[in-house]
């Protein structure tokens, strides 16, 4: 790997920017995710992105927690009650019991989670990208 010694304020030739972004090849830079919310449970699928807002074509491995803020930019003071798990793709490692995650995709970019809940709460999932981006799903509302 090639180092690099211009600050981004000095500008790049053809293909230099290219050749930056590569080296972030199959790391996850963005994510989607969508939520379907039933009254005591809800799966979670995300999608990991590259860089260039594609799927990702290889595992990639996030932190996910659950949010009572639509930021993000707290964790839930309440917790879900049962273990979130794997839905469908992907794995998990719990990090902070019912409330952080360590996820890995499949090959495919793809996670599915189902999150359960019996009380009357409001959560949202909150992924940590490798460059530190959050990006947050939807209002999860569940009713017991």
């Amino acid at each position: 790997m090639a180092t690099i010694q211009k600050a981004m304020g000095q500008g790049f030739a053809s293909g230099e920017m290219y050749t930056v972004l590569n080296n972030f090849n199959g790391m996850a830079a963005d994510a989607s995710i969508s939520v379907d919310v039933g009254d005591t449970a809800a799966t979670v699928t995300i999608q990991l992105k590259d860089w260039n807002g594609d799927d990702l074509a290889v595992p990639g491995t996030v932190i996910c927690y659950l949010s009572s803020s639509s930021t993000g930019l707290d964790f839930n003071e309440a917790t879900v009650t049962t273990e979130t798990a794997i839905a469908t793709d992907g794995s998990l490692a719990i990090l902070l019991a019912k409330i952080a995650y360590l996820v890995t995709s499949e090959a495919n970019g793809d996670i599915g989670l189902t999150i359960t809940d019996t009380s009357d709460d409001v959560y949202y999932l909150v992924v940590v990208l490798p460059t530190g981006k959050l990006v947050v799903s939807d209002a999860m509302t569940f009713a017991s």
